[in-house]
């Protein structure tokens, strides 16, 4: 699994990855494979990492502040 650090970086920055990914996710042609919007409002998913197999890893922004953040893995080899 791929995670940048979050400090920002000459080569990786998080921060700025996660805002590319999320333009990425937001198109008409990807939004269909992912059970909800991808952003960081309540119940959106927020894209943070990567797989060498293709997975696309999100974590579920919680509906209230208490609640658990969820990951969430889009396999793309399958749309489930």
């Amino acid at each position: 699994m791929y995670v940048s650090h979050p400090a920002g970086h000459l080569l990786h920055n998080l921060g700025e990855g996660i805002r590319g990914d999320l333009e990425l996710w937001r198109d008409e042609d990807r939004v269909e494979f992912l059970p909800s919007p991808v952003g960081a409002n309540p119940g959106d998913l927020m894209p943070v990492a990567t797989a060498v197999t293709g997975e696309a890893i999100f974590l579920r922004v919680p509906d209230e502040p208490s609640s658990p953040w969820r990951v969430v893995v889009q396999e793309f080899a399958s749309p489930a």
